[in-house]
């Protein structure tokens, strides 16, 4: 027997989870910013190139974007091992996560495009 969408549930488990992504990717992302300039520099290093993706505002947006793949790995390490109870709709961590990303990604580029004019 097919079971049926469940809008009252799928609306509330979207806000739940875009709640969750947005303060989880506040509270990870000094160290993740640490990890990933890192490894930004271990790049440059190895393949000797001059690129400045850390002086603009695409390399917060990779950071946050990375905590959010950090939340949904986290979200599913803790539900495997039975530390949490609720089970979100997967369709709406995808969504949640796809609407995080293409906001973030049009911040970069639109803060990146108002500092290089100034």
């Amino acid at each position: 027997m097919k079971k049926q969408f469940q809008w009252d549930k799928f609306i509330p488990d979207c806000f739940l989870c875009f709640g969750l992504m947005v303060v989880f990717a506040v509270i990870m992302f000094v160290p993740t910013g640490y990890i990933s300039l890192i490894v930004i520099e271990l790049i440059k290093v190895i393949f000797s190139t001059t690129s400045k993706i850390i002086d603009t505002c695409y390399h917060m947006a990779l950071i946050l974007n990375l905590n959010c793949i950090f939340f949904i790995l986290f979200y599913i390490f803790l539900y495997r091992i039975r530390k949490i109870q609720y089970r979100f709709y997967s369709l709406s961590i995808m969504c949640c996560f796809i609407l995080i990303s293409m906001l973030l990604w049009y911040f970069a580029y639109c803060a990146n495009y108002f500092f290089s004019h100034l």
